[in-house]
């Protein structure tokens, strides 16, 4: 049986359209005394040739288009970028790195639309509570309490299903204090944005933005604010790894891996939580905008890098400069390999090794922007704890209206667990498949 290590290799051998695997080894050779063996190779691997070939393809389909230029959305196309700058000689097209979050938008939303706005604050997550929605809008300490008080909200920590974030939806429109709050804050943050976006020359010109995609919710809102400022509608292109759905906002949207029309078969072996990781920026989330001396910087959250962040930046960097050098005359005809791709992405994700589990599954995330409730990606759980993620005792606990928390990523949390019986593997996989087919089907009938 091949090892976890002679299968990448097999795959990246397989590419008949580049050479991917000697930068790959190359890689991992100059960065081997650098760090866990296991995180080396899967960054120079997997992360770099998946990256790499999505961002190779935005830049010749943005070429092609005659868009001119590209603005990559924090925090995920931080390393995108880093990728491109190695790959774009002889291209007319520029490079930008866009300081932006949700919570920006969301928060300078409360002054163009504000029950959009509100509708996004609301909007479900693992661990959503009624304090973390109004930090969300963007209210202070002192004004989340007087807000609280005025809703009557007597469990502000209490974790809130769809239904009780429709209910608290609902107690807020009526809170004459939670829109003055809102408003204020908004106005602040809305024109700061406007004054960076000019700076940054951030308009609908032959402008395309590069993110990781999911809901297009960035999109749509950044086209609500440019709308807004130019007193007309504006539609901006976007380029994504993957779209699950978008909203009805216009603009274009151009996806690489999945889209809502196409891709099923790489939806049910993707996991966005752990995608993002290999996406990860060395700075905080962008909070707001100042002026120091004369130009608008961006604000940051607090940020720590309890993991090699840098280093994977590092590797991803190294690896596009060595596939320019080996690929040059290929490189600028045909960079789409999804096929190689989805095959290192589903070995990877989908039946990761054990040492894959551990490295990458103590990487601490939160679906929320704050970030404010770190938990490792995957762990070790016990029989009992996963019999309660079965399909059955989930449905149980959904009609019931009780908590039932899964891990980020199932398949590192296999990995790591002992002894796990074969019926919940299938369990498992019968529930992502059943996930997936429920999505496919939505979309069918929306059409």
């Amino acid at each position: 049986m091949q090892s976890k290590e002679e299968q990448y290799i097999r795959i990246l051998e397989g590419s008949n359209k580049a050479d991917y695997l000697s930068p790959s080894q190359y890689t991992a050779d100059a960065y081997q005394s650098t760090g866990d063996k296991t995180f080396v190779f899967t960054t120079s691997f997997v992360t770099g040739p998946v990256l790499l070939s999505y961002v190779s393809w935005v830049l010749n389909d943005a070429v092609k288009r005659g868009i001119k230029k590209l603005f990559f959305i924090a925090r995920d196309g931080y390393v995108m970028k880093e990728i491109a700058e190695e790959l774009i000689k002889n291209k007319d097209i520029t490079l930008h790195y866009l300081y932006c979050s949700r919570y920006v938008i969301r928060q300078s939303l409360f002054v163009i639309d504000p029950e959009y706005a509100l509708d996004k604050c609301c909007s479900c997550g693992s661990y959503v509570t009624a304090e973390k929605v109004l930090q969300r809008v963007g209210l202070d300490s002192n004004e989340r309490d007087k807000v609280l008080a005025c809703i009557q909200e007597d469990n502000p920590y209490e974790p809130l299903d769809r239904t009780g974030l429709s209910k608290l939806k609902q107690r807020l429109q009526s809170c004459g204090l939670f829109w003055e709050y809102s408003k204020k804050h908004a106005r602040i943050q809305l024109d700061q944005m406007l004054a960076y976006f000019q700076q940054e020359a951030f308009d609908d010109t032959r402008t395309a933005i590069v993110d990781s995609g999911w809901l297009g919710s960035m999109q749509a809102g950044l086209q609500k604010i440019l709308s807004y400022n130019a007193g007309c509608k504006v539609e901006l292109t976007g380029y994504y790894f993957g779209m699950y759905k978008r909203e009805d906002a216009g603009g274009f949207y151009r996806c690489y891996f999945f889209s809502e029309t196409r891709g099923f078969s790489h939806i049910a072996h993707f996991n966005c939580n752990l995608f993002e990781c290999l996406c990860a920026a060395n700075h905080g989330m962008t909070t707001g905008y100042r002026k120091v001396v004369g130009r608008m910087e961006p604000l940051f959250g607090v940020w720590e890098s309890p993991w090699n962040v840098q280093l994977q930046l590092d590797i991803c960097k190294t690896y596009a400069r060595l596939f320019a050098s080996k690929n040059a005359e290929w490189y600028a005809e045909d960079p789409a390999n999804v096929d190689m791709v989805s095959k290192l992405l589903c070995l990877f994700i989908k039946r990761p090794s054990k040492d894959e589990a551990v490295v990458y599954g103590r990487i601490p995330f939160d679906d929320d922007a704050f970030e404010n409730r770190l938990i490792p990606l995957a762990c070790p759980l016990s029989k009992t704890e996963l019999s309660n993620l079965l399909l059955f005792r989930r449905l149980y606990r959904k009609i019931r209206r009780l908590r039932s928390e899964a891990p980020f990523w199932i398949e590192g949390t296999l990995a790591l667990s002992e002894n796990v019986p074969f019926l919940y593997r299938l369990d498992f996989k019968f529930q992502n498949y059943i996930i997936n087919i429920k999505n496919l089907f939505t979309r069918l009938i929306s059409k």
